[in-house]
């Protein structure tokens, strides 16, 4: 059943994906640069259910946080926030992506993958460690049961493009020479824990100015040791 154009009722009911909703065409329409405003305008043919429902192939628990932002401005919880933008793109709500994009995880998120960008080879350095420090936990830290990684980590500005390279030889595993100007060492700390963790890891983590020896004296230098378990 198709629905004509012009004719919605000022209550809709709707079928997201299998989830329903009862709401006024009014919220619907109320962003009207929107799809979704877009959808309700009478430009579109939708499909209904069985029901008379209309219906929309959508993730539809998310939609409930779409609508409370429609209606109050209401955020949904961080661990929600990466679901709800997709469907704020979807359904074209700019204010909403907006709001989004001010809230972890997706300024983690942004800021991960511009870093995955900039630093040449990040993620074979980040596979090289883990290898690294599973080889040692099976040789040497096998009665603690964790594997370590230890970074350097320069965040003085510097002229030329940052770069990465791996220093087994040294005190330091790894060294990441970044530029202060974009990234913290914070943020790469936390680049890099996102990325263990993916990888199936429990980590745990400390950040403190770098005691080792080896580095360049006068830089902004901090000693990261990762425990995986």
């Amino acid at each position: 059943m198709m629905a004509a154009d012009g004719e919605f009722p000022a209550v809709v009911e709707l079928n997201i994906g299998g989830h329903h909703y009862t709401t006024s065409l009014a919220t619907l329409r109320k962003y009207e640069d929107s799809m979704l405003a877009a959808m309700f305008s009478g430009r579109h043919h939708l499909v209904k259910d069985k029901d008379g429902r209309y219906f929309i192939d959508r993730n539809g628990k998310p939609f409930v946080y779409v609508l409370d932002f429609i209606r109050h401005g209401d955020l949904p919880p961080a661990a929600l926030v990466k679901q709800v933008y997709k469907e704020a793109q979807f359904y074209g709500i700019e204010k909403l992506k907006s709001c989004l994009e001010g809230m972890q995880p997706i300024i983690g998120e942004q800021f991960r993958q511009k870093f995955i960008d900039y630093i040449p080879n990040y993620r074979d350095n980040v596979d090289s460690m883990i290898t690294l420090a599973v080889g040692r936990a099976d040789e040497v830290l096998a009665r603690f049961r964790y594997g370590m990684i230890r970074i350097c980590i320069c965040t003085q500005k510097q002229d030329r493009i940052p770069f990465t390279r791996c220093k087994i030889e040294k005190k330091a595993d790894f060294y990441f020479d970044v530029s202060e100007q974009e990234w913290s060492a914070e943020e790469l700390v936390q680049c890099i824990a996102r990325d263990v963790e993916e990888k199936g890891y429990e980590i745990d983590y400390t950040l403190q100015e770098c005691i080792c020896g080896w580095c360049i004296p006068g830089k902004s230098l901090y000693d990261v040791q990762f425990k995986l378990w």
